[in-house]
């Protein structure tokens, strides 16, 4: 069985590029990350000269610059894929293109040795999965299946600082997260303040997004806190809370129609 696979990783968020990465270090030491990645332009291009060495692509789906399927149509040859996003839209797309494997964030240990071990299970029969014989039909099925039984997990709770010891702070008392020269405070709603020892990017792949969303740089915030939405200069929206707040709560005209899609689905 192959021991040592040469890996490329695909993320546009370098948080989450560096957790994917430092979890494959964790499950599986011996494999080599070639190369790492944040679009589908560059990736495409490195990939035309670099195939033959690459054994396995991570691949997240959204991209900066687009849809990572765009990736593997682009390329001259199939290489095995494991994609990894936030949302379950894609999951059918996802193995039509030589997926071997779908993990959801926030991706666990557990689900990536799962995967992993069917990647390499699936090098050492790998005419019954490339070849297109009845197998690959079998093995497509059994995927799906796997991913519409798989329920999503969103962080319910957090372990706060709190005086000399800790505090349980649940999520659903949480208005905003708010990023403050690198240190992220979680706002409850009475206006308490507590330091959580995530990044924004962490969060938002640990937030149900039906619930939370990045609305800037600085802040996510929860559905239930925002009381009035309004429109402000250049197609910015300026949010009310339901809470009062010391400075103006913005959302950018880049995320401003997402947003108001958001609210409203």
């Amino acid at each position: 069985m192959k021991e040592v696979f040469n890996v490329v990783v695909v993320e546009d968020e370098l948080p989450s590029q560096r957790l994917l990465v430092n979890l494959i270090k964790r499950v599986r030491p011996n494999w080599v990350i070639l190369e790492k990645f944040t679009g589908v332009k560059d990736t495409t291009e490195w990939l035309q000269d670099n195939i033959d060495n690459v054994d396995l692509l991570f691949l997240d789906i959204q991209l900066s610059d687009g849809l990572s399927f765009e990736i593997v149509e682009k390329i001259d040859q199939p290489v095995p894929v494991i994609f990894t996003t936030a949302y379950d839209e894609y999951a059918i797309q996802a193995f039509e293109v030589y997926s071997m494997g779908y993990l959801l964030k926030p991706i666990n240990p557990q689900d990536l040795e799962s995967v992993i071990k069917k990647v390499e299970f699936g090098f050492s029969k790998a005419e019954e999965y490339f070849g297109g014989g009845a197998t690959e039909e079998v093995d497509y099925k059994e995927l799906v299946e796997s991913i519409q039984k798989k329920e999503i997990k969103y962080r319910d709770r957090f372990l706060v600082n709190y005086g000399s010891g800790f505090l349980k702070l649940n999520v659903e008392d949480i208005a905003l997260f708010h990023s403050i020269n690198k240190t992220t405070l979680a706002v409850t709603y009475d206006k308490k303040e507590y330091v959580v020892d995530l990044t924004l990017e962490r969060l938002e792949e640990q937030l149900n997004p039906d619930k939370y969303f990045r609305v800037n740089r600085q802040m996510i915030m929860n559905i239930d806190a925002i009381q009035s939405i309004e429109q402000y200069f250049n197609g910015k929206l300026l949010v009310k809370p339901t809470m009062s707040f010391n400075e103006e709560i913005m959302v950018s005209r880049e995320k401003a129609r997402l947003f108001k899609n958001w609210i409203n689905q």
